[in-house]
């Protein structure tokens, strides 16, 4: 089975196709151990050749509301809209994103590693990118200028005092 892999490097992202030869291992979720040097090498010692991905239209080029508009007219488009759910029920699911990454740590993924089951992308940046997404598209349901926001809670935590509240986590 042929399975492509993504791979950010350098501010760039690259993909390869390789011969998936057995399971996920958990180390760097491509092989097993046996046929996965590591990610870094796989660039360098040319073990697959890598090739830059160029992107039409980067979400890391465009202003954080930009994305909220895009992220929301996708849900729209693919019908998550047709019915109409309560405030309680859309923050439920953004938690519920949350809540898989949590899964996938558990599972012993790394915080840090994307892999792809069946060319679905997995993992914790993959979930917690989601939980965004979430939170995107129910500002763009709301109308809630997310950048403002983001900017208003920053200025705020820059004047707060070392571990305010005095909370332990």
């Amino acid at each position: 089975m042929k399975e492509r892999l993504i791979l950010e490097f350098r501010n760039k992202r690259y993909e390869a196709i390789i011969e998936k030869r057995s399971n996920l291992c958990k180390n760097c979720c491509f092989v097993d151990d046996e046929y996965c040097p590591e990610v870094i090498s796989k660039i360098d010692c040319g073990f697959m050749i890598w090739k830059e991905i160029k992107e039409e239209e980067s979400v890391k080029q465009m202003r954080i509301n930009e994305v909220v508009e895009k992220v929301h007219q996708n849900a729209i488009d693919k019908g998550w809209h047709t019915e109409k759910r309560s405030f309680g029920e859309l923050i439920a699911l953004c938690h519920s994103e949350l809540s898989e990454a949590l899964e996938e740590y558990r599972k012993g993924f790394k915080e840090n590693v994307t892999y792809f089951h069946n060319q679905k992308p997995e993992g914790i940046p993959i979930e917690l990118a989601d939980a965004v997404i979430r939170i995107m598209d129910m500002c763009g349901l709301y109308g809630i200028d997310l950048e403002e926001a983001i900017e208003t809670k920053m200025k705020y935590n820059n004047k707060r005092t070392w571990k305010h509240g005095g909370k332990k986590i």
